[in-house]
């Protein structure tokens, strides 16, 4: 039985250290990429003092691109220059997210990070937009 334990715990020691290495090694490739490798170039907006990244391409109605727990533009590098070619999109990274600002004391919530996609509809003066949201983005 404790032969057991103490394997289990081994186990779950590599298994940790496995995915910490790699969470490392993700977000260090991440960093490296220029910022207007999301399909389009990049630029920034200020809600609340902080730089929100956002691309945007394209003309016509608005698509505005929202990425899930963990990604940012650079998830929707591959689709953005398609829906260009008839629409105008922007797809933005979230506070905490990709190029955007982390600042350690602010609200994450859902709540507050739809709060903070309609101000960013507001400064780019998206009036309107289908909106698409890729698992916590739809939420």
């Amino acid at each position: 039985m404790k032969e057991r334990l103490l394997r289990s715990l081994g186990l779950a020691s590599a298994a940790g250290a496995g995915l910490y290495a790699y969470a490392s090694y993700a977000a260090r490739r991440f960093e490296d990429l220029d910022h207007d490798s999301a399909g389009a170039p990049g630029a920034f907006v200020d809600v609340d003092g902080v730089p929100i990244h956002y691309v945007e391409a394209g003309q016509g109605d608005n698509v505005l691109l929202i990425h899930g727990l963990g990604a940012s533009t650079f998830s929707f590098r591959h689709i953005i220059p398609e829906l260009a070619q008839h629409y105008r999109v922007v797809a933005l990274d979230l506070k905490g997210f990709g190029y955007s600002g982390r600042p350690p004391k602010s609200d994450y919530s859902l709540t507050a990070q739809a709060d903070l996609v309609r101000a960013v509809m507001d400064r780019l003066r998206i009036e309107q937009a289908a909106v698409v949201g890729h698992s916590m983005g739809g939420a």
